[in-house]
C-alpha cells in the first residue's frame, strides 16, 4: 500500500502533467477544473486529516470566492455570467495562481505525512 506522502506526491505529478498537456487528460476546460478541483480535495486531505467541510472552503474554493466567483466553480462563474467558456490555458493559468496563492494547502516539510 502507498504511503500518504507517497499519494500526495503522486497526487500533484498528475496536477503538473495535466497543467502541462491538458488535451491529453480531459476532453474540456470544465472537466479539467472539475479533476483539478477533486485531487486538491483529496491532497488537502490526506495533508490536513482534520480538515472539516467548513475548512475545505480555504482551498480552491476560497480562492475563488477571493476572486468574486463565489461558491461557483471558474467555468461555472463565466457561463453563468454570459461570457464564454474559458479556455485550457485559462484554466490551467487560475489553477496555477491558486498553487501560488495563501489558499493552497503547501506541505509542511516538518510534517508526517508517512503513514
Amino acid at each position: 500500500m502507498k504511503s500518504a506522502n507517497e499519494t500526495v506526491e503522486y497526487i500533484e505529478q498528475i496536477t503538473l502533467a495535466a497543467q502541462a498537456r491538458p488535451k491529453m487528460y480531459v476532453s474540456s476546460p470544465v472537466a479539467l477544473e472539475e479533476i483539478f478541483s477533486w485531487f486538491d480535495k483529496l491532497r488537502s486531505f490526506i495533508l490536513s486529516p482534520d480538515i472539516t467541510s467548513e475548512s475545505r472552503r480555504d482551498g480552491y474554493t476560497g480562492y475563488l470566492i477571493s476572486r468574486g466567483c463565489g461558491s461557483a466553480s471558474y467555468c461555472h462563474r463565466k457561463e453563468t455570467d454570459g461570457e464564454p467558456l474559458p479556455s485550457f490555458e485559462e484554466v490551467v493559468a487560475v489553477f496555477h495562481d491558486y498553487t501560488k496563492s495563501g489558499y493552497y494547502l503547501h506541505r509542511d516539510a516538518d510534517k508526517d505525512t508517512s503513514s
